[in-house]
């Protein structure tokens, strides 16, 4: 036997009905400390219902009829509401035990799915809720009978484990289910009791049923980053505005985002990158989202848990890649919510230390603004108290890196910022900076030109950002904010003393700790390894 492999799945073909029986029948034991799901896709021909192959199960004329009788009482315009079947008369009357509640058959459930089909193929929708299942094999035959249900509950039963969605929705069963309700299932409330949410449980299933848009009547969110331009077909999309490239609110807004993003991109392209602590808030909250094209995502993220890494192209692509998508909170990819939470960076330390001064070194071009794009204006209601400014940011940089990799390497962005006004007595008022950083959003891409944002002919186009190569400003060491108090200068000067950093940086510390010196002292000692040279005094 050849095995199939397809993502968790192997599959193989046997030789016969009984060897397809016997596997089944292992479903459920536990290898290497899993739980195997073993299903087969000849469920019908297994259980009986095999059209030319021979019946293998037989149920008398009386079942049949009581079967009948049950099904007639449960519809109603498209809905089978076949719930607490166990406690139903007419079953009761007819002996007749419904599926899952006899754990030696497994042909109850297609007699009564065939027989739902067979008087009511217009159903859409099946209620199986407070019927005592422990597992969804019995009723796997759900998808030959109704390959187009849209509606499933299967509230209040005994489901224990996420591996029993297999027997419905996995291989591709029930493609066009819609809605599904678990709840007061075992699988659903130890999964929220163990997270204090319902996020992973939420995550977990729609990976499993992926067709899904509604989980216990509520909507399933799916985010997508990664665009397969392969299958849009772009010379036949007719948008139904013109695009016209660069926007902004008011004039005034569009100086200072424009005066804002050539000191930000100056400082960040520097060695000084460590500087734009001081431009982000204390509170202020970063995230990075790598988009590739699913096959090479998924790819890079397995070479990145251990995979093997023996072909020279592949480790090269890693190379380019992986200090993104060590951070990259790209929810498509990223299911545990352990890791979502973790690479979301709240802080002006944390944001520039774990993740910006981790990133290579690059250069954006500012001197062309046909390659980048901005869109800004003034917007109250995101924060509480204050008028903020969202300016969008699309546009393409280099990095120049150490090593095998391709240099320079040219990626596409798109960044978000949310800007207020920084305040008086900041330090980064007394260094020239108008704005400061509430929220930094990026997104990295594999080059995909500037093409995307090139304004119609004949619109009229604001001018964007564009700075002469020899005026880019040169980032240079921190000026030292004025009117320190004594204390502060004594803090400063024991910082200095205890670390080894140099006086700008051991105010910016101080700063980002509150002045507090054995925070400060504290978070230098844990970041010491990640300082680059410059921010420590010689000798």
């Amino acid at each position: 036997m050849k095995p199939m492999f397809r993502n968790d799945t192997v599959s193989y073909h046997v030789g016969d009905l009984d060897q397809a029986k016997a596997l089944r029948n292992l479903s459920g034991i536990r290898f290497n400390t899993h739980k195997l799901v073993i299903t087969t896709s000849a469920g019908a021909a297994l259980d009986g219902q095999g059209g030319d192959r021979q019946d293998r199960t037989q149920h008398n004329n009386a079942t049949i009829e009581t079967v009948r009788a049950y099904i007639h009482s449960c519809y109603h315009n498209g809905f089978l509401s076949m719930e607490r079947m166990a406690a139903d008369p007419i079953l009761r009357q007819g002996r007749v035990v419904p599926p899952g509640q006899n754990p030696g058959r497994h042909d109850t459930g297609p007699l009564f799915f065939k027989t739902a089909a067979q008087h009511f193929p217009d159903v859409v929708t099946i209620s199986l809720a407070h019927n005592g299942l422990s597992s969804l094999e019995s009723i796997s035959s759900l998808n030959q009978y109704f390959p187009n249900l849209q509606n499933l509950s299967l509230k209040g039963n005994n489901i224990s484990s996420f591996d029993e969605l297999w027997h419905i929705c996995g291989d591709g069963k029930l493609p066009f289910l819609k809605e599904l309700i678990l709840e007061d299932n075992p699988v659903r409330d130890k999964d929220v009791q163990a997270h204090s949410n319902d996020t992973d449980y939420r995550s977990k299933v729609a990976e499993l049923a992926n067709s899904i848009t509604r989980l216990d009547n509520l909507n399933v969110f799916r985010i997508s980053f990664g665009v397969n331009l392969g299958n849009i077909p772009l010379d036949k999309v007719v948008l139904p505005v013109p695009i016209r490239g660069n926007y902004f609110g008011e004039p005034d807004t569009r100086a200072t985002v424009l005066e804002f993003l050539t000191s930000y991109f100056g400082l960040f392209d520097s060695e000084e990158r460590v500087n734009l602590g001081y431009v982000y808030k204390p509170d202020a909250v970063f995230s990075c989202t790598v988009a590739l094209p699913e096959e090479l995502s998924n790819r890079l993220l397995q070479q990145s848990s251990g995979g093997q890494r023996n072909q020279i192209d592949t480790t090269l692509q890693w190379s380019v890649w992986s200090e993104y998508l060590s951070r990259s909170r790209n929810f498509e990819t990223l299911k545990e919510t352990s890791s979502r939470e973790s690479r979301l960076f709240m802080g002006n330390e944390a944001i520039v230390l774990q993740a910006l001064v981790k990133f290579p070194k690059t250069v954006h071009d500012l001197s062309d603004d046909s390659k980048i794009c901005v869109d800004a204006w003034q917007t109250r209601g995101l924060l509480p108290t204050e008028t903020c400014i969202f300016a969008s940011v699309h546009g393409e940089f280099e990095e120049y890196r150490p090593g095998p990799s391709p240099n320079p390497t040219r990626k596409s962005f798109d960044r978000t910022f949310i800007l207020t006004p920084a305040p008086a007595d900041s330090f980064a008022a007394q260094n020239g900076w108008k704005c400061v950083i509430v929220s930094d959003q990026l997104m990295i891409r594999e080059y995909n030109g500037h093409e995307a944002w090139k304004p119609e002919p004949g619109v009229n186009v604001a001018p964007g950002l564009r700075v002469a190569n020899n005026q880019a400003p040169s980032p240079t060491a921190l000026n030292h904010p004025d009117g320190l108090s004594a204390e502060q200068n004594a803090a400063t000067d024991e910082l200095m003393r205890v670390s080894g950093l140099v006086y700008q940086y051991a105010v910016q510390a101080l700063m980002t700790n509150g002045w507090d010196l054995n925070r400060a002292i504290a978070a230098v000692q844990a970041s010491r390894d990640t300082l680059p040279p410059h921010v420590w005094q010689l000798g």
